[in-house]
């Protein structure tokens, strides 16, 4: 390759992957758009915080089933990607534009289920895309690309606000101009939700970020079409990444240089690394709004400007974690990165209930050390076995268990031990991500890069080409020498 053509392969992975962030971008806006219209969903449905927090972890639910597809469509089909990121755009924006006309709990929790479907989706295809565009070097990308999820959290609370309802809540039992609620005080409502103009605006910029993948994808197989080499196409690793038979995508040691048991303790480990880390990212980001209103009392504008104080940490986080990736080594980021958090969230339990200045010190800590995790763990995995679709499938199946389980999990208490059950759930998810990050560190110590070993691999096979040559060479010449003699 040349220098013009290197300096344009660069370009285009630049490129594309400012398309994958903003991808990312809609994923966190309309996956987090619960958190900050939780009290108004509410109040549209006339029930508790434990019902919709039932709906809302369909979401999780729908994870499962998106990566599921995903994870296999990817790797059997890799010159798809594009048109399955935009057709999952097209089936969020859908879904996420219904949702404050229902008035029904078993209805929302399937159209959360569905945005949920979508965002899994999405993830496998992008992130795969990522790890096989940038290859060794996927670290920096990675945590950029998860850094879009932050931001779109972020823009959320910014976009849904003006619309939403003002409210005051009393205990007595006068119920004139006013609507009851199990488990909770009766309110009087000042001013009517207007949520479902957030819910469309939202619809509208996912759907938008999607088209270019449609475009994309066209100009992929028109190029394909007449048999060029196409330098739109993301899918095609400079190392030759095959499709694998159904045999070898099940199998773990396909994935970790034939070790069987090594694959296998990483599947392992990634997923209860993700269950717990994805839970608890949901579980704060939606709830903390209401625990600062229904804890300490916050006003409505208070308590979302405190959900964004969150996600602002969260987008900040990543990018430091982008920054950081460039010059730290990814086994030393990630051991950093897990002990930060689990000191964080401690100070947090301890702490955020006494007063309030406190809990906008450690929402925002908490933000920062958890949200490079993620993509932490990824890169870090990915160094160590071969991370594909399948294994992207797997970790959003661990995700999205968590999701749905630490959601619900969480109304329940919620509703039966008040706002700050959920400090606890949060401080026992803390501690398992440290412990199964440890366990990572310490079995992948053991191993070489999985990069460096095909290096070596390739070495030696140049080395060997080489000498081939040099034989075929001598064997020649010592011909030639012969027929002079000969002559």
């Amino acid at each position: 390759m040349d220098h013009n053509e290197s300096r344009n392969d660069t370009w285009f992975r630049r490129g594309k992957t400012f398309f994958l962030i903003m991808l990312w971008v809609s994923t966190g806006m309309y996956m987090e758009i619960a958190g900050p219209t939780l009290l108004d969903m509410r109040l549209l449905l006339h029930t508790n915080f434990e019902s919709i927090a039932g709906s809302v972890s369909g979401r999780g639910a729908g994870a499962l089933l998106g990566a599921f597809v995903s994870g296999i469509l990817v790797d059997r089909f890799s010159d798809w990607k594009d048109l399955i990121a935009g057709i999952s755009q097209l089936g969020a924006a859908l879904s996420i534009v219904m949702m404050p006309f229902i008035r029904d709990t078993g209805f929302l929790w399937f159209l959360f289920f569905a945005s949920g479907a979508a965002a899994g989706m999405t993830s496998v295809a992008g992130q795969s895309a990522t790890l096989e565009l940038w290859e060794e070097h996927a670290a920096s990308p990675m945590h950029a690309l998860h850094m879009g999820f932050g931001i779109g959290a972020l823009l959320v609370p910014i976009i849904v606000n003006p619309f939403l309802a003002k409210f005051v809540e009393y205990n007595t039992t006068d119920k004139i101009n006013s609507s009851k609620f199990q488990n909770h005080d009766s309110v009087i409502i000042l001013e009517e939700s207007r949520v479902h103009v957030a819910y469309l605006i939202v619809s509208i910029i996912v759907f938008c970020i999607g088209v270019p993948f449609f475009i994309y994808q066209y100009l992929h197989i028109r190029q394909r079409r007449h048999n060029q080499y196409n330098r739109l196409d993301i899918n095609v690793s400079r190392r030759n990444i095959k499709s694998r038979t159904f045999k070898e995508m099940i199998n773990p040691g396909s994935y970790a240089g034939g070790s069987f048991w090594y694959g296998s303790l990483m599947f392992f480990l990634l997923f209860i690394f993700y269950f717990n880390l994805v839970g608890a990212e949901q579980l704060f980001g939606n709830f903390v709004r209401s625990f600062s209103v229904d804890e300490l009392k916050f006003d409505k504008d208070s308590a979302s400007y405190l959900n964004m104080l969150f996600w602002a940490s969260f987008a900040l986080g990543r990018f430091a974690g982008s920054i950081a990736s460039k010059y730290i080594s990814q086994r030393t980021l990630f051991a950093v990165e897990a002990t930060l958090n689990l000191i964080s969230v401690t100070f947090l339990d301890i702490f955020s209930t006494r007063n309030i200045p406190l809990l906008w010190f450690f929402t925002a800590t908490n933000g920062l050390f958890i949200a490079p995790l993620y993509p932490a763990g990824i890169s870090y995995g990915n160094i160590q076995i071969e991370i594909t679709g399948i294994w992207v499938m797997m970790i959003i199946f661990g995700g999205g268990f968590g999701d749905m389980t630490y959601t619900w999990t969480s109304g329940h208490f919620y509703s039966l031990f008040g706002p700050r059950s959920i400090l606890y759930v949060l401080q026992v998810s803390a501690v398992c991500i440290f412990i199964v990050a440890m366990v990572m560190i310490s079995v992948g110590s053991s191993r070489k890069s999985r990069f460096m070993v095909h290096v070596e691999v390739e070495e030696l096979s140049q080395l060997d080409t080489c000498q081939a040559s040099d034989e075929d060479e001598t064997e020649l010449n010592s011909s030639d020498s012969t027929k002079m003699s000969m002559v």
